[in-house]
């Protein structure tokens, strides 16, 4: 459970950070235009985003198992969620074949974390 808290919480904190500085820069690879409405909202994404990091790296440091699964089932529905949000958007069009990539790497994250529910 560490390794994987390890691996989100830098994956989530860089991320979150490029949506908060840069979200054209984060988001220009993804063939997704990001404009003066737009913008904002993928700022406070990144906001967001910054939090994960936050909760995981005390989660990684707790010995209370409770507040551990806390962090995985919080986790577990960020991820679910934003995976079948990402299948919709990439089948939309509005993103180009990288996005599919996203896809991936979000229901990855999902599936490894609900390994950790099901297993509590």
């Amino acid at each position: 459970m560490d390794r994987l808290f390890l691996v989100v919480l830098i994956a989530e904190a860089l991320f979150g950070i490029g949506f908060v500085l840069a979200p054209a820069v984060v988001m220009g690879p993804f063939g997704v235009a990001v404009d003066d409405v737009s913008a904002p909202f993928a700022r406070l994404l990144g906001s967001a985003m910054v939090s994960y990091p936050v909760l995981l790296w005390f989660a990684r440091r707790s010995t209370s198992l409770e507040f551990r699964q806390g962090a995985v089932y919080c986790l577990f529905t960020y991820f679910l969620v934003s995976a079948l949000l990402l299948v919709m958007t990439q089948l939309s069009g509005t993103m180009n074949a990288l996005g599919w990539g996203l896809v991936a790497v979000h229901a990855a994250l999902a599936a490894w974390f609900g390994y950790f529910v099901v297993r509590s």
